[in-house]
C-alpha cells in the first residue's frame, strides 16, 4: 500500500483502552459478548451484550454510567442484544434471540416492543425514527436492504444484489454487507466479502456506486470471486473480510479493515482514497465494528477489541489527547 499511495499512508497510535479494570467492582473482564458500538445523543458510548444479555452506558472515559435490562424474554428481558440506537428520547435494541426491537426511556425503563418478521444482520436507525435493515437471507428476486417503519412494518425493499453465483449459500455470502446512516439520512451500504460501496436515498434509490481500488482487496476480492473457502473450524463457509465496518462522519465514509492488520481508510463522496490509517503491532487484532469522535484537530477511532473486549482509542496523530 506504501508504494501506491505513498503520501497516504499514516500509522495509528494507541491512546489508551477503555473500559479500565477499575471500573468494575471486580478485576474480571466486564463485558463478554459485544459486537457493535453507538453514540448515545448525550455523547456516551452504549455497548449491549449479547452473552450477558444487558446493555451497557458508558462514558468516553470507560466509566460505566448505566446498566440496561436483564436476560429473558419478557417486556424490559433481552436475549442476544446486538444493536442499540439513540435518539429521540429513546434507547431502543435490536434482539436476534426475541427477533424484536425493544425501546426504553433515557432512564432504562421499558417503554414497548414490536416484533422483526426477517432476521437481519445488520441494522441502523435514521434520525426519523425509521430503520434500514439487512435481511441475512437473500433471493435472486429480492432486494438487499429494507426499510421499515417505527414499529417495524415493511415500507420497501430496494438495491439490486450481486449476482455472482448461482449456489443459494455463496449467493449469501456475495451479499453479506455492513450499512451506515448519514446525518442526512442517506444510507452507505459496504460489501463485506467485496471493495463495493453504495450509497442510496432514503427512498431506496442508487445515488453512487463505486469500487475502492486498493490492491490487497482486490486481491482478496478475486480469490472471493472463485468461490474459494476459508478453512475453518466452524460448519458454517466463510470467505475473507474485505470490509468489517463502515461509518459516515463529517462528509467522509470510513472503513475498518482487519487483514492483513488493523486499517482505517478515509474515502470521498466518490471513492477516493484520501488516507489509510494502519496499526500494525497486532497482526490477528479482530474487530467488527467501529466509532469516530473528534477532538480538536484529530479524530479518534474508537475500535471494538473483540478478543479481550474492550475499546481501544487510536488518534491519528501521536499527540495524546487529554
Amino acid at each position: 500500500m506504501e508504494k501506491k499511495y505513498p503520501d497516504k499512508c499514516k500509522p495509528l497510535y494507541l491512546n489508551r483502552t477503555i473500559p479500565l479494570e477499575s471500573a468494575s467492582k471486580s478485576p474480571e473482564i466486564l463485558f463478554k459478548g459485544v459486537t457493535t458500538l453507538s453514540w448515545s445523543t448525550s455523547g456516551h458510548l452504549i455497548l449491549p451484550d449479547s452473552i450477558l444479555n444487558f446493555i451497557y452506558i458508558m462514558d468516553r472515559h470507560g466509566n460505566i454510567t448505566r446498566k440496561v435490562g436483564k436476560p429473558g424474554q419478557g417486556p424490559g428481558e433481552l436475549m442476544q442484544p446486538v444493536k442499540a440506537f439513540s435518539g429521540d428520547g429513546l434507547l431502543q435494541v435490536l434482539e436476534l434471540g426475541n427477533m424484536r426491537i425493544q425501546s426504553f426511556d433515557e432512564n432504562g425503563n421499558h417503554l414497548n416492543s414490536f416484533r422483526l418478521f426477517r432476521f437481519y444482520t445488520s441494522m441502523e436507525r435514521t434520525n426519523d425514527g425509521l430503520f434500514f435493515g439487512a435481511p441475512a437471507f437473500h433471493q435472486t428476486s429480492t432486494g438487499l436492504v429494507d426499510l421499515l417503519t417505527d414499529k417495524g412494518e415493511l415500507l420497501a425493499t430496494f438495491g439490486d444484489c450481486l449476482n455472482y453465483s448461482s449456489d443459494n449459500k455463496n449467493f449469501n455470502l456475495d451479499n453479506s454487507i455492513v450499512i451506515s446512516v448519514s446525518d442526512a439520512g442517506d444510507l452507505w451500504v459496504a460489501f463485506k466479502h467485496y471493495p463495493i460501496i453504495r450509497r442510496y436515498s432514503k427512498r431506496g434509490e442508487l445515488l453512487t456506486e463505486f469500487h475502492i481500488d486498493h490492491p490487497i482487496m482486490n486481491r482478496q476480492a478475486a480469490a472471493n470471486r472463485k468461490g474459494e473457502v476459508l478453512l475453518t473450524n466452524q460448519r458454517a463457509q466463510a470467505r475473507i473480510i474485505v470490509i468489517n465496518a463502515i461509518r459516515s462522519f463529517e462528509n467522509n465514509i470510513y472503513i475498518l479493515r482487519t487483514h492483513p492488520c488493523l486499517e482505517i481508510m478515509a474515502l470521498d463522496l466518490n471513492g477516493n482514497i484520501s488516507a489509510i490509517y494502519y496499526w500494525s503491532e497486532d497482526l490477528s487484532y479482530s474487530s467488527l465494528d467501529f466509532l469516530l469522535r473528534r477532538e480538536g484537530e484529530r479524530i479518534e477511532f474508537y475500535v471494538l477489541n473483540l478478543e479481550s473486549q474492550k475499546i481501544d482509542i487510536f488518534n491519528h496523530l501521536r499527540e495524546i489527547s487529554s
